[in-house]
């Protein structure tokens, strides 16, 4: 988990992309036999801009779901709330 405070969603969704693309060009090897050649990341993202009355709990499951749906979708991609 990562806070960044004072990002909104597409901001946040933005450095989600970066740290995405940062661990994919490290090109690290999964171990003969994975499904995917390189290690990869999925990330979720979610943003109390504009819902600031959003609670923690609330905040980390909808980053949570968004997580999920990015694993669903394929991996190796971002997912906003």
């Amino acid at each position: 988990m990562a806070l960044l405070p004072g990002c909104d969603s597409e901001a946040a969704h933005a450095v989600g992309e970066r740290l995405r693309q940062a661990v994919l060009g490290c090109a690290v090897a999964h171990a003969p036999g994975a499904c995917h050649r390189l290690v990869t990341v999925s990330i979720g993202c979610a943003s109390k801009w504009p819902h600031a009355s959003l609670s923690s709990t609330r905040l980390t499951k909808l980053a949570d779901q968004a997580l999920y749906r990015a694993k669903e979708n394929g991996r190796n991609r971002v997912e906003s709330a």
